[in-house]
């Protein structure tokens, strides 16, 4: 695949095998960082028989082997196309990132998007959602379905907008026929405490109005419907006790 880069030359996707992620290389333009430690399997580049398979060829990048071929690695320009978009090399290090924070959270052998880039992550006996969004500053979107099926009036806007002036670092919004109860993290610095703790807040705050929402403007209840015998709601007197 050959795009035009900005700065001009032509744009050729790399894999990365070892750290699976996907480079651009700007073939001409002026070296930023190098990636070491990883083998290169490079798509239509020129080579002898013995090095190409298919018309790629593995180039190991701590020999000058790779010099012919890619002069110049920028490795802060777009790196791949993930979800039909181009995102850059610190998104696919914040999804990375966030893949092995589930697995670790949740014990699932391999976190796997769906197609539009979301996680379902079952945690401690409920069910939320999270993605990855922004290049420059990846942000981690974490997030629980309320409700779907509902639709937008006027009504319940109102409602929503009610209850965000009473929320402190999540917000609550009408997507797509969806109620989600929100909240952002840097995606970077992000530790599965933090996720963990900020799962805990969304829980709290989606009990709290959910009930209602569901009540008052229809629909299907979704994070109630999700939570199983694990989850802890809760306790009269007690306060909440959630996850």
């Amino acid at each position: 695949m050959e795009k035009t880069a900005s700065g001009g030359g032509n744009v050729v996707v790399v894999d990365v095998l070892v750290v699976d992620v996907v480079l651009v290389v700007v073939l001409g333009e002026v070296v930023t960082s190098v990636i070491s430690g990883v083998v290169l399997v490079v798509d239509g580049v020129d080579s002898s028989p013995e090095q190409a398979t298919n018309n790629k060829v593995a180039i190991d990048v701590h020999s000058n082997a790779w010099r012919p071929f890619i002069p110049r690695i920028v490795a802060d320009s777009m790196v791949s196309v993930r979800h039909n978009r181009g995102v850059s090399l610190q998104t696919e290090i914040a999804a990375s990132h966030l893949e092995t924070l589930i697995e670790r959270l949740t014990g699932v052998h391999k976190a796997v998007p769906d197609a539009e880039g979301d996680y379902s992550v079952h945690l401690r006996g409920a069910t939320f959602m999270t993605r990855i969004d922004g290049d420059d500053q990846p942000i981690c979107r974490i997030y629980a379905v309320i409700s779907d099926g509902v639709e937008k009036t006027s009504e319940l806007l109102e409602a929503l907008n009610a209850i965000n002036t009473r929320l402190t670092f999540l917000r609550i919004i009408w997507v797509r026929n969806q109620i989600l109860m929100e909240g952002n993290h840097l995606a970077l610095t992000m530790d599965e405490s933090e996720f963990a703790a900020k799962c805990n807040d969304i829980a709290n705050a989606a009990n709290a109005f959910g009930d209602a929402l569901v009540s008052d403007f229809g629909g299907t209840a979704r994070f109630k419907a999700s939570q199983d015998s694990g989850y802890l709601t809760v306790r009269e007197g007690h306060g909440p006790v959630y996850l």
